[in-house]
């Protein structure tokens, strides 16, 4: 086995309190476990030599590879999941996957929206809280789109940890 590249870690702030530590699989790389392992260990390093108790590890939605690297070192699982039968589904699975780790977890449902009450079942016979609700926002996809952060555009999205528990 020769070391080659796969992609890229880079760090950003958005402010004193918001630091982003990313990898970037390069286009045609397929294995994402290895990137997610190398940032979530940096992000790890550089939290602990600051001081900084509260880490967010994003990973893809799903059970692969690159997800469970992602909660292998958390305390906690937060499941982002939208309405829809397709979301329950993968979030079901996921779940499964963070029940079988014994890890605390919790659901936000994104772009939610009347009309679909599968997730709201999901969590009662689970007993696992929806701790956030994002609702469907046309603004907020197009923001996204074009690279934005989506807490600076609409600060009504925000979630202070401090009053978070599960």
């Amino acid at each position: 086995m020769v070391p080659a590249r796969i992609g890229q870690i880079q760090q950003y702030s958005v402010n004193e309190n918001l630091v982003f530590i990313e990898g970037r699989l390069d286009i045609g790389q397929e294995i994402a476990s290895t990137l997610v392992r190398q940032t979530r260990d940096k992000a790890l390093r550089e939290a602990q030599a600051a001081g900084i108790h509260w880490l967010v590890f994003d990973a893809a939605p799903g059970t692969a590879c690159a997800s469970r690297e992602a909660m292998i070192k958390s305390d906690a699982v937060v499941l982002v999941t939208e309405p829809t039968p397709f979301g329950l589904h993968d979030m079901s699975l996921a779940f499964r996957l963070v029940k079988a780790s014994r890890k605390p977890c919790a659901i936000v449902i994104n772009k939610d929206s009347p009309g679909y009450a599968g997730i709201e079942k999901f969590a009662n016979e689970e007993k696992v809280p929806i701790i956030a609700r994002i609702p469907y926002n046309s603004g907020l996809a197009q923001s996204y789109s074009e690279g934005n952060l989506s807490a600076r555009i609409f600060p009504a999205l925000n979630i202070l940890c401090e009053s978070v528990s599960f």
